[in-house]
């Protein structure tokens, strides 16, 4: 499958998500406020958001190239990475539904509570995030 596919996107996306995490750490290690903890953490669960969705998007468009347009796109989320497992794009189907709910939790209602519940749903993403665009990378 040696096909076109612009990976620069999610490499960015990674690479940015990798930085906020990395500053939220380091800010947590010295003396933040509570301001200041809330603001890097809402980087997180934004950097987590757009890098889901591109990780999310790029699969598709690489399950296009291979399966029809409709075989991709007339499918639930758990159904669509069930194929994504199939294809060894990645391997914790439920794992992956479970950072899709949580994007669509923080996206559609924000609430506090919801945003602490994804932030520590964001911070588990980050590996699966890697591991998807490695795998994208060795795949075309």
């Amino acid at each position: 499958m040696k096909k076109e596919l612009d990976l620069s996107p999610l490499r960015n996306a990674v690479l940015s998500y990798n930085e906020a995490i990395k500053a939220y750490g380091e800010l947590i290690e010295g003396s933040a406020t509570a301001a200041q903890r809330e603001l890097l953490r809402s980087g997180v669960i934004q950097t987590f958001e757009v890098t889901y969705e591109l990780c999310w998007k790029t699969m598709k468009r690489c399950l296009e190239m291979t399966f029809s347009h409709s075989e991709v796109n007339l499918v639930n989320r758990r159904e669509f990475y069930r194929i994504c497992a199939e294809n060894s794009l990645i391997d914790d189907v439920s794992q992956w539904v479970e950072f899709h709910e949580s994007r669509d939790r923080i996206s559609h209602t924000y609430s506090k509570t919801a945003a602490e519940e994804v932030f520590v749903v964001a911070l588990q993403f980050l590996p699966y995030a890697r591991d998807c665009l490695k795998r994208l990378e060795e795949l075309l």
